[in-house]
């Protein structure tokens, strides 16, 4: 058995579930909400979701994120740039803070 920390993923702009698997166990999970009347735009909410997830995954030293892939529905469009937004928060090793995670679709 492997022993690293997974990031598990399932995006929506309105609620975000995430959980961490260690050992083939959930170890912690929960969600992230945006209502929409506690921010300006959809672009803030989104910044407001991968800030969560990268806050999420240096806390908690995750080795691997994985994301839910998505069924073609009205909000795909939202998905998408929320798994855009996350695998770039996750792996750029332009910037020395970010964790720089394996990201799976």
């Amino acid at each position: 058995m492997i022993d690293i920390k997974i990031l598990g993923l399932d995006a929506s702009l309105s609620c975000t579930g995430r959980c961490i698997l260690e050992k083939n166990k959930v170890i912690s999970y929960g969600k992230i909400q945006t209502k929409k009347s506690d921010f300006d735009n959809d672009l803030q909410r989104l910044k407001h979701i991968t800030d969560e997830i990268e806050k999420i995954a240096i806390q908690n030293k995750i080795k691997i994120a994985a994301l839910e892939d998505s069924i073609p529905v009205k909000s795909s469009r939202s998905v998408m740039q929320i798994k855009r937004r996350a695998y770039k928060s996750l792996t750029d090793e332009s910037d020395w803070h970010r964790p720089n995670i394996p990201f799976f679709c």
